[in-house]
């Protein structure tokens, strides 16, 4: 007995040993906000003061100091962050990660975005005495001395990750994967061409509102080859790409920006707040820098130097999507007598032949090889199942000059209207609305983008045959802008832009719902201030959603009201709803999951259940809803399964019914317990959080329940679930509100979870109770309260 006493004293004493060591060894991890830093190559002191909130103002004597600072402690909250995104456009995630990525780089490899990086660095920044590219490098050499010499993030212990140098190419492989998240195209083309070809143009109009029926396409002479029930399998795999990737995606955003003219300060008012897919870390860390006739409050993405959206003393601007189609697949016509020559114009031409070497961690390299015609890479071969008549993918960020590292370069140091707009002509993809204020009073918005030229007869929204690829792109002048309206206000919440010259541009753009909010908010305000600018940001009501709602209800055969009383308690929730998603609403819940069941029976039967799913996933669920809903007398409703001719009505009517009994079962017989907080939730996920459940709280932030909904202001996205639990995916990846009445006092923002990407730094999530409930902090600029408010304060000095 008293042996096992000893052993089991011993035993514990060794855990506690243990667990101090761990604790110390994790606290080694932490990033350093205080006390002195040397830096090798730093030429003069470097203060910064960390907020509150860990956002490092950063005053510096000059530039070269100042970025090289900046990629020192930009790594050190965001290291893993910058090591997974310079991979994935560049397919080289199996290196770290082995076979279970090679899939996606084999797709990332196809598209050349790696070629395309190589290409653009030495067109545009091999010239060190260009100062854009003095900026880059010292950022970089930031970024690589705390990667070599400083304590990198618990991540490369855990994984085993081999630290290589960050290079210029990672900059552009960055801009890459922005541009593929943002391109609908690579998701919904290949998909919707199986519909028209499957069931027909009356299928196809009542989901793809802007299309024209009629507009057929020239025949390929290998129709006979397309299996176009395989094309959806190009959807499919983008789709599950991006959700299977640890990487956030750019969605969505709104933005306004709003003259003196009908302010209550008089001054310009600008609002922005972008739309990604929720993460951990957030996608955006918020910096502060200074230097000698250099002033920057700015949001960066890891591994870039140049702020995506920020604002010095003069001027501010912001992104949302434009949406523009920037992507087109082909079908190519491959010569009958010899296989390795595709059709151009009237001649036989060889395809390029580019051979990729993946490096895969633990296993043999692995070759792939990849045809490519004038029009772009063939996409057969890296995704199974497509069939065998060739597709290729025309993608605007690998057929322009990519300038937009410059381009956010000139952003960056721009202090007038004239800087900004010649900043914007040179980004090319992916397309952006540059939103712009300033202090001088001028408001606008330009659609930044190489846009597409095509023939008349082109439907960009399906896969084509080669013969209606691309004609070119327009001139800047034709993109579409605003300059100091009449109106005293510029907006943008991913809709569809006026025509040019009688040209509408075509796009994946978002559904009306938050741009009618925009302007109906603007029309009942002839005059705006911070509040009520905080008050729109957070809006969570719909003005479509219940009209869409009651159209249903009145479609309804009312026999199936007298199941029970509890039918006619949520027919009149949802007849009387105002169209808000507050936690304690019940309305939304019921909506929601009647919307999922009168989808699975108007569609599945057609579409089988993993097209379903897909079509119920993105913006075109969003735009198509409303469209079908209203079209009593479309085809969608019959189920080809039966016998029996199903009406609108029968579909709506046994949508309710299902959705009554579902929600008995999940939520319980209490409808007044069915509250939208209870079923919405948000969870902000780290890669290793979401693939260990051992370490998920550990890394992850969460989860929450939380108010908004899909397109609402307050966008707080998800997919329509069949089992009624609506998980957000994305949402504001940032709030920010500047009034130039003061900028060094009135700018306000917040992001979801946190500036650290460092789990055991005291800024890994303290801004997630404050981002949902929908406050805010200041942005400070005035460097005497930064440093009255400091909560720390860091010496960087030349060692």
């Amino acid at each position: 007995m008293n042996t096992l006493k000893k052993a089991i004293k011993i035993l514990l004493a060794l855990i506690i040993i243990s667990s101090i060591a761990g604790f110390f060894i994790l606290k080694s991890y932490k990033p350093q906000y205080s006390g002195e830093l040397k830096l090798p190559e730093l030429k003069e002191e470097v203060k910064v003061y960390f907020d509150k909130y860990g956002i490092p103002h950063i005053y510096a004597q000059n530039k070269a100091d100042l970025y090289y600072s900046f990629g020192y402690l930009h790594a050190q909250e965001r290291l893993f962050q910058m090591e997974i995104l310079r991979r994935v456009a560049s397919g080289r995630l199996s290196e770290i990660l082995g076979e279970a990525t090679l899939e996606y780089d084999k797709l990332f490899r196809t598209l050349q975005v790696n070629k395309t990086s190589e290409e653009a660095v030495k067109k545009y920044l091999s010239d060190k005495n260009k100062p854009f590219v003095q900026d880059v490098d010292n950022y970089l050499k930031g970024i690589n001395e705390f990667l070599f010499n400083g304590k990198t993030s618990i991540e490369y212990s855990l994984i085993g990750i081999e630290k290589t140098k960050f290079t210029r190419e990672d900059l552009f492989n960055i801009a890459g994967y922005m541009a593929f998240s943002f391109a609908e195209g690579f998701k919904l083309d290949p998909m919707i061409t199986k519909i028209k070809h499957n069931l027909g143009d009356k299928y196809l109009k009542d989901i793809i509102s802007s299309y024209v029926p009629g507009t057929e396409r020239i025949k390929n002479n290998n129709d006979s080859l397309i299996d176009y029930s395989a094309l959806s399998q190009i959807s499919l795999s983008t789709m599950k790409m991006i959700e299977d990737l640890e990487v956030p995606f750019f969605e969505g955003s709104n933005s306004w920006v709003v003259s003196g003219d009908r302010t209550e300060s008089g001054k310009v008012l600008f609002a922005n707040d972008t739309h990604m897919a929720y993460s951990q870390p957030a996608v955006w860390y918020e910096a502060h820098l200074e230097c000698p006739n250099f002033n920057l409050y700015g949001n960066f993405v890891a591994g870039v130097p140049f702020s995506l959206l920020g604002h010095n003393r003069n001027l501010a601007w912001g992104l949302t999507m434009f949406e523009n189609d920037d992507v087109d697949f082909f079908f190519e016509e491959i010569n009958p007598n010899d296989s390795t020559q595709y059709k151009s114009n009237d001649t036989w031409k060889n395809f390029e032949i580019i051979t990729e070497t993946i490096k895969v961690k633990g296993a043999e390299d692995v070759k792939i090889k990849i045809r490519k015609t004038e029009r772009g890479t063939i996409i057969n071969d890296v995704i199974k199942g497509v069939g065998e008549s060739p597709i290729s993918l025309f993608w605007t960020f690998t057929h322009s000059e990519n300038k937009i590292i410059e381009a956010f370069y000139e952003l960056n140091n721009s202090q007038n209207i004239k800087d900004v707009e010649q900043a914007v002509e040179k980004i090319a993809a992916p397309g952006l609305n540059v939103m712009y204020g300033d202090k001088f009073g001028n408001i606008a918005y330009w659609a930044a983008a190489k846009i597409t030229k095509y023939k008349d007869s082109a439907n960009t929204s399906i896969i084509q045959s080669y013969k209606d690829a691309p004609l070119g792109f327009y001139d800047f002048s034709k993109n579409p802008r605003l300059i100091n309206p009449k109106s005293g206000y510029v907006y943008s919440a991913n809709n569809q832009p006026d025509s040019v010259d009688g040209v509408l541009y075509p796009g994946y753009y978002a559904p009306e719902d938050r741009a009618k909010k925009i302007v109906d908010f603007f029309n009942a305000n002839n005059t705006v201030n911070v509040e009520k600018i905080k008050k729109l940001q957070t809006n969570v009501k719909s003005d479509i959603k219940p009209i869409t709602a009651n159209i249903i209800l009145e479609d309804i055969n009312k026999d199936v009201l007298s199941k029970s009383e509890q039918y006619k308690k949520a027919y009149e929730i949802l007849k009387s709803w105002d169209g808000n998603h507050l936690k304690d609403d019940i309305a939304p819940t019921i909506y929601y999951r009647l919307l999922r069941k009168i989808l699975e029976f108007t569609m599945i039967d057609e579409l089988g259940e993993e097209d379903f799913e897909f079509m119920a996933h993105g913006h075109t669920s969003y735009r198509s809803i409303p469209v079908l809903i209203r079209n009593k007398e479309s085809a969608w409703w019959d189920n080809i399964k039966t016998k029996k001719q199903e009406t609108r009505s029968d579909i709506f009517t046994m949508a309710f019914d299902s959705t009554i009994v579902a929600l008995n079962s999940d939520l319980g017989n209490d409808i007044d317990k069915w509250t939208w907080g209870r079923v919405h939730t948000v969870e902000y996920q780290h890669a290793i959080g979401k693939k260990v459940n051992a370490l998920r709280s550990t890394f992850n932030v969460g989860p929450f329940n939380v108010w908004g909904g899909r397109s609402v202001l307050n966008n707080i996205n998800f997919t329509l679930s069949n089992d009624g639990k609506y998980k957000a995916s994305s949402g504001p990846a940032m709030r920010t509100i500047i009034d130039f009445s003061d900028v060094e006092n009135k700018a306000y923002s917040v992001i979801p979870t946190g500036q650290s990407g460092v789990f055991m730094s005291k800024h890994y999530s303290d801004q997630a109770e404050m981002y949902n409930k929908g406050e805010y902090r200041k942005q400070m600029m005035n460097k005497q309260e930064i440093i009255e408010k400091s909560n720390d304060v860091l010496v960087i000095l030349p060692e």
